[in-house]
């Protein structure tokens, strides 16, 4: 999920919304076999920002996935939902460069099945971050940050074949990359890439209210 933000001065509280859309792939590893999974988020993100201390948010929305091709599970589609939990604060800013934090927590749940079986994936998702934005020109940001995660998951299958089964994250730490454009002085998008848990693309429509 993108984690780009832009800090702002005011007496009031502002919300910040934003609607996500990302496609990623995870590699969830069990016993040394590593099972490339797909996923898909629709869903949106709340900020409360207030004038001065840490902003605490809301992610909820649905989510999407498959396994490709492994040795032990077969391909099934699942959807279903994720609700999470997050915190923000701000470490520098200047009128060109601000340093943030983020640390969020995301519990998913996706199921599917068809005629011989049924199976759900559900797993806690942790992760830090500290961002670099820097403004290119007075409407183009750049943003890139080192993240670190952990996502700790349960396979459960029954049917043909009754099975539950651990999975973690193969990989932790990496980073996310994009560029954030204002549309005018509520309005933004932007395009992030990230290569750390997850690797994709999240593309982030954001309005402060």
């Amino acid at each position: 999920m993108a984690m780009d933000f832009d800090i702002r001065s005011s007496y009031d509280n502002v919300l910040d919304f934003s609607f996500i859309i990302d496609h990623s792939t995870i590699d969830l590893a069990t016993n040394g076999t590593v099972i490339e999974t797909n996923i898909d988020h629709v869903g949106v993100l709340v900020f409360d920002v207030p004038e001065h201390g840490p902003h605490f948010g809301l992610a909820l929305g649905y989510a999407f996935g498959d396994f490709n091709n492994n040795p032990l599970f077969q391909p099934i589609d699942m959807d279903g939902w994720y609700i999470g939990v997050l915190a923000r604060g701000i470490a520098y800013e200047s009128a060109r460069v601000t340093l943030t934090m983020e640390g969020r927590y995301i519990y998913q749940d996706i199921s599917g099945g068809n005629e011989t079986r049924n199976a759900s994936l559900s797993w806690d998702e942790y992760s830090l971050n500290v961002t670099f934005h820097v403004a290119i020109s007075g409407a183009l940001r750049f943003f890139a940050a080192p993240v670190y995660g952990d996502v700790d998951a349960r396979y459960r299958e029954r049917g043909a074949d009754n099975q539950t089964v651990k999975l973690e994250s193969d990989s932790n730490a990496g980073f996310l990359a994009g560029l954030r454009y204002k549309l005018d002085q509520r309005e933004f998008v932007s395009l992030q890439y990230q290569d750390h848990v997850f690797t994709g693309v999240t593309l982030r429509f954001r309005r402060l209210f």
